[in-house]
């Protein structure tokens, strides 16, 4: 009769049995052990491989050939600057627009000739004062309308002339913007001529026409009612790279030549 040993109890491990030949160590890894480690390993091979993009982008971005980006004027740096071509500073630093938008350039060109026209000249606010004039009459009207003690149905006819009027105050808005100051972008405070004692002002106006490469703007200086007008169609594709970034500084240069020929032309009236 053979002699069995008794069973183990059930929290007992059997030791790890060494045999003749094999080097001790520790018990074999589980498949989950080795499934965490390979995750492991694939996840720090990605991180590198980001790591080196990175740095080639960095690379590529400090030997690329930079536009004058906004600068001060759409948020970047405060000196209207930011990096120069040849400068090798990050994109990050830059300033761009998109260049599929139409809407995104004409903001970028309108703020560009704003920054040119307001170091020379003090704006006129008449537009956005009459704006917002309008503006809090018809708010003050919905409020009226809102806090009137009188309970329904017995305010009904106040209820009607604020709907009313309401609705005159946001027409006459509309149609002052439409009519009057469509396509405005900057109109300067009358300013003594000169060679006289009259006064003049600038009206700045510009388009960009859907799907159009050609940004119009217009400078009409304007004395004793006599305006003498400039016009110029600019190429957006000389002053936007492929990227977006603008050229700032070539861009005010044209601003700054259509502002002298306005000037120059005060007074002559246009025929």
């Amino acid at each position: 009769t053979i002699a069995r040993s008794p069973p183990l109890p059930h929290h007992t491990t059997r030791p790890h049995q060494v045999q003749e030949g094999d080097e001790a160590g520790p018990p074999s890894r589980t498949a989950l052990e080795r499934e965490r480690d390979l995750r492991g390993a694939r996840s720090a091979e990605t991180d590198r491989g980001g790591t080196r993009e990175r740095e080639r982008e960095r690379e590529r971005e400090a030997t690329r050939p930079r536009t004058q980006p906004m600068g001060g004027i759409l948020g970047g740096s405060g000196d209207g600057g930011g990096p120069r071509p040849g400068e090798g500073e990050a994109a990050s630093n830059a300033q761009k627009a998109n260049i599929s938008d139409p809407s995104a350039i004409k903001a970028v060109l309108d703020l560009a000739t704003i920054h040119v026209m307001r170091e020379r000249y003090e704006e006129d606010h008449l537009h956005s004062n009459l704006k917002l004039g309008l503006g809090f009459l018809a708010c003050l009207v919905g409020v009226s309308a809102y806090l009137y003690p009188v309970p329904f149905p017995k305010n009904k006819w106040f209820l009607k002339w604020c709907v009313i009027l309401y609705f005159v105050f946001s027409t006459v808005m509309q149609a002052i913007t439409v009519v009057f100051f469509r396509d405005l972008v900057f109109v300067t405070k009358g300013k003594k001529y000169p060679t006289g004692k009259d006064h003049f002002y600038i009206r700045v106006v510009s388009r960009l026409p859907r799907y159009h490469t050609m940004y119009k703007l217009t400078l009409t200086a304007v004395l004793n009612d006599a305006p003498s007008r400039v016009e110029r169609e600019i190429d957006i594709q000389e002053h936007f790279d492929v990227e977006g970034y603008f050229d700032q500084e070539k861009y005010c240069k044209v601003v700054e030549g259509m502002l002298s020929d306005a000037l120059a032309a005060v007074g002559k009236k246009d025929k």
